[in-house]
């Protein structure tokens, strides 16, 4: 291994020799002018070529060393502190190391969000095969199954579905949006069609106060599934025979139910990843990623959302759109 870096790291000192030799054709000229005896020159050159071969010899050692550090590290993959022997070199190495720690990093970071997007995708899988096994147990057990409790456990597969498919769509968000004229009305009585059967079965009203004029410059697509989700939640954490109230006003959705309410303690942390919260567990079918792609989504379209709850008095969500 030396051998295959000591030749290039011979030549690499070739300012040391180069110096040297102007320095004694200097003292040459300095001589011949001076008509000065021919054995100072001499001499200059016979106690002088001593250190100069010590000092090429330390310096190509030094950088055979370096490079053989440095292939070792990139060989190895294994990090290793160096320290280089002069000036330039010293800021190569620092601009390296910066260089490879964040490296470190983004690679961390990486890894982090890999194992997080594999947990959360198992959450799901339970949560997908949860309605699949009411249904198979169903089926076991009865010759006949009400058609209701099969639209309500089909309803919530295609709602997890639809949750994992708007997950993934996010690293591609931008590529998917399409803005245009949506009128809101329209699409709040659209997405209560959808949930009809989450409505029914907890025999939830809706209350809808939004003129026919409300019109947004939006992407529909993805408005429609920020209100679905917060109406979602808002079904799954109300007693049955209440009202979710919704309500355009200034330029802003307000969308209130009357649910058992979130903590106070809780309340800051619900647009977390994988939180679900003193509710989310009672209930036990919370992925928790829901309000976290709510968020993520209304950041993405200048939407400004915020929460207010009292436990067992309600929760209110406020959608600000820009104007």
């Amino acid at each position: 291994m030396i051998k295959k870096y000591y030749w290039p790291a011979l030549k690499a000192q070739w300012p040391w020799l180069l110096s040297y030799l102007l320095l004694n054709a200097l003292l040459a000229l300095l001589t011949w002018i001076y008509k000065l005896p021919l054995t100072f020159f001499l001499d200059f050159i016979r106690f002088s070529i001593l250190p100069l071969i010590i000092i090429i010899t330390y310096q190509t050692m030094q950088t055979v060393k370096c490079l053989q550090q440095l292939a070792h590290m990139v060989t190895n993959k294994q990090w290793q502190t160096i320290k280089p022997h002069n000036l330039i070199a010293k800021a190569y190495y620092a601009a390296f190391v910066k260089i490879i720690r964040q490296q470190q990093i983004v690679q961390q970071q990486s890894q982090l969000q890999q194992q997080q997007h594999r947990d959360y995708l198992e959450t799901w899988s339970h949560e997908l095969k949860t309605p699949l096994t009411t249904l198979t147990i169903l089926a076991d057990n009865h010759e006949q199954i009400d058609s209701r409790i099969v639209q309500q456990q089909i309803d919530q597969i295609n709602y997890q579905l639809n949750l994992l498919l708007n997950y993934e769509r996010l690293a591609d968000f931008h590529h998917d949006l399409q803005f245009k004229l949506v009128n809101l009305q329209q699409l709040i009585t659209r997405i209560i069609k959808q949930y009809a059967t989450f409505f029914i079965n907890k025999k939830i009203t809706p209350v809808i106060t939004v003129t026919k004029d409300a019109t947004l410059l939006t992407d529909s697509k993805w408005v429609a599934f920020i209100i679905g989700q917060l109406l979602n939640n808002a079904i799954k954490y109300s007693q049955p025979h209440r009202q979710i109230i919704i309500n355009w006003q200034n330029h802003q959705l307000i969308i209130k139910d009357e649910g058992i309410g979130i903590a106070s303690d809780e309340l800051p942390r619900i647009f977390e990843p994988g939180f679900t919260g003193s509710n989310g567990r009672k209930l036990g079918d919370a992925t928790g990623m829901g309000l976290y792609i709510v968020k993520t989504v209304c950041q993405q379209l200048h939407i400004k959302i915020t929460v207010s709850s009292r436990l067992n008095k309600g929760t209110t969500f406020k959608l600000t759109f820009p104007k």
